[in-house]
């Protein structure tokens, strides 16, 4: 795992595959939005939760079915705080072997006061997507700007209701949506979301996204990058 500030207090962690990528950010992205009630702010091990999800779904495909994560800062804390007590000797109790060195990687951010964002992929792919979650929660300004936009749109309400289909939870739809919105292309949105109505994606969310990116890219470079 390799970590690197992108943005101002946007951390990015590069895995080397899919596999890594899943089975490591599994209970930390399910317990800051998952759609299940008895998992999302709970704690819960990883056969509860392999359980639930082939339940609902049909069968355990979590570990091919994601490709990115996304998660505050502050629900990192909460987690890591439920999970496991990092001022006890019996800290990593309740951690599997990867969340142990998740939280060895994450642990000076964990314990300072700074407010941010660590988002997690294995290829390029998903990365403008995780930004996008990233943006939405660190300023304000980009997520006032998504919201007016997502409120133009007549089918935006189906799209939540796909996005909760798919395991969302509630709490995080509209962020969701801007994400999906500024990352895919009009045939994938289409092809991949099978709606009824053909809809054009609208290009206002793709110039908030790029407009706030640069502006942030600015800031990077007269602080420079931060690499661990």
């Amino acid at each position: 795992m390799k970590l690197k500030e992108i943005f101002p207090g946007m951390y990015h962690i590069e895995f080397p595959n899919q596999y890594e990528l899943t089975s490591t950010m599994m209970r930390l992205q399910e317990f800051y939005e998952s759609s299940f009630e008895e998992i999302r702010n709970q704690y819960f091990t990883v056969e509860q939760y392999m359980d639930l999800y082939a339940k609902e779904f049909g069968n355990f495909t979590y570990f091919s079915d994601w490709n990115g994560f996304n998660v505050p800062g502050s629900t990192i804390r909460k987690f890591f705080k439920l999970f496991c007590n990092v001022k006890s000797r019996h800290s990593h109790q309740y951690l599997i072997v990867k969340e142990k060195r998740l939280l060895r990687l994450l642990l000076p951010l964990v314990q300072s006061d700074a407010n941010f964002y660590v988002i997690a992929t294995h290829d390029d792919m998903s990365l403008q997507h995780e930004i996008a979650h990233g943006f939405w929660y660190l300023n304000d300004k980009y997520q006032k700007e998504m919201k007016n936009l997502l409120s133009k749109y007549e089918y935006v309400e189906e799209f939540k209701e796909f996005l909760k289909r798919m395991g969302y939870g509630d709490n995080v739809l509209d962020d969701e949506v801007q994400a999906y919105l500024i990352s895919c292309t009009k045939t994938y949105l289409k092809e991949r979301f099978k709606f009824k109505q053909t809809w054009k994606m609208p290009i206002e969310f793709k110039r908030v996204f790029e407009t706030h990116k640069k502006e942030q890219e600015k800031i990077m470079k007269l602080k420079g990058t931060v690499t661990k």
